[in-house]
């Protein structure tokens, strides 16, 4: 299934949004659960601030699994993904550079370490969309440490957060989710943006 959003930006704010570095930051929400640890918020999609964004994107991730480390304001680089999008659940083990699925059950993602070669790897959710469709390469949406051994829970929520960040690329570690996040759920919603408050709003 599509999804489309789009966001109206004035010229003045986008001058000074654009002034001070920032972008037009959007993350999904993902509860990511290793043995009930729960995992980072990452800057998923980095768009320049601009008087009109058309935003779109489909239900389709990938699995991915990267041998960096996950730092505050740096980014994950991607190092395996799965050839196909991942089905939610289904029982993935990641072991040789490749992910193998056995049919599960329930609505979550799920990923075991099964490579001992790799003590410890990260691994998450990738996902590609389109900016005024131009497509954009898929960028990691969730990231989370996992012990070889261990099984991975993704849970995708359902619409995606947008605000304003210093994020310079897709796959950023934020930490955690800034207060003025604007949560937009509906499909076809047109965001516009408030100066005094620098934040997103719904339109009616």
């Amino acid at each position: 299934m599509k999804h489309t959003l789009t966001i109206t930006i004035d010229a003045t704010s986008v001058a000074l949004i654009q002034a001070a570095g920032q972008y037009v930051t959007l993350s999904r929400g993902v509860s990511q659960l290793v043995d009930s640890v729960a995992g980072q918020s990452l800057a998923w999609q980095v768009i320049p601030a601009a008087q009109t964004i058309v935003f779109a994107w489909d239900d389709d991730c990938y699995l991915y699994q990267s041998s960096g480390t996950l730092a505050f304001d740096q980014p994950v680089y991607v190092g395996n993904q799965s050839q196909e999008p991942a089905v939610p659940g289904y029982d993935y083990v990641f072991d040789g550079a490749q992910f193998a699925a056995t049919p599960g059950q329930g609505s979550a993602y799920a990923v075991r370490n099964g490579d001992s070669r790799t003590r410890s790897a990260l691994f998450g959710l990738l996902q590609a969309a389109s900016v005024n469709a131009a497509p954009v390469t898929a960028t990691p949406v969730s990231c989370q440490p996992v012990l070889y051994g261990q099984r991975d829970q993704l849970l995708l929520a359902a619409g995606v957060q947008i605000y304003l960040s210093s994020a310079p690329l897709g796959g950023w570690v934020i930490g955690d989710l800034p207060g003025s996040a604007l949560t937009v759920a509906e499909d076809g919603a047109q965001v516009g943006f408030d100066r005094t408050t620098n934040a997103f709003f719904l339109l009616a």
